[in-house]
């Protein structure tokens, strides 16, 4: 600004009326003719937020455009000037995940060591341990427990069946429902 007085008369302004002469703020780092907008709350907070107030901010305000360039300036190297950067963040296409985790599974099975030795494990459907065994994971007869209507109607292991599903029609309070065996024939 060309008057030398302009930050007296503003801030006597501002303390009359609350409001500056005009909207924008001039920046006060040499050279740098940039003005920005600073009204209403955003003016109030600045003033508020400044150790010295409306004089201070006034002769102390920087643009944007000169903050960045001061910041920049004062995290640089001692060697050749550059300015010190945060690393990107490198982002992977789901693609390049999903390749990565089959090559580690991949790995794992080839490092993992099968026992040669291991003898498959016999499980009689007399004995009750070994049927609760079996059965605590899954239903073993789910062609029966689908065919009759989610339930363990004539199924051989129930008697000792673990599964979660476990029921009987009876104890459901359905009907079993009519088996349909297939479209009817003219005659």
């Amino acid at each position: 600004m060309e008057n030398k007085n302009w930050i007296e008369e503003w801030a006597q302004q501002y303390d009359k009326n609350g409001k500056l002469p005009k909207q924008k703020i001039p920046c006060s780092a040499e050279g740098c003719v940039n003005e920005t907008t600073c009204f209403s709350s955003n003016l109030k907070n600045r003033v508020v937020a400044h150790a010295e107030g409306i004089r201070g901010l006034l002769r102390g305000f920087k643009c944007r455009s000169c903050r960045t360039e001061s910041a920049v300036a004062t995290k640089t190297t001692g060697t050749a000037e550059k300015p010190v950067r945060r690393a990107a963040k490198k982002t992977i296409s789901k693609a390049a995940l999903k390749q990565t985790r089959t090559e580690e599974l991949t790995a794992q099975a080839r490092n993992s060591t099968a026992n040669v030795n291991a003898v498959p494990v016999r499980f009689k459907f007399d004995n009750a341990d070994h049927v609760r065994q079996l059965t605590e994971g899954s239903c073993m007869r789910p062609d029966i427990y689908l065919n009759n209507d989610r339930a363990c109607d004539g199924c051989d292991l129930y008697e000792h069946c673990a599964c979660a599903a476990k029921q009987l029609l009876s104890e459901s309070g359905r009907k079993p429902k009519a088996v349909v065996a297939g479209p009817r024939r003219k005659k």
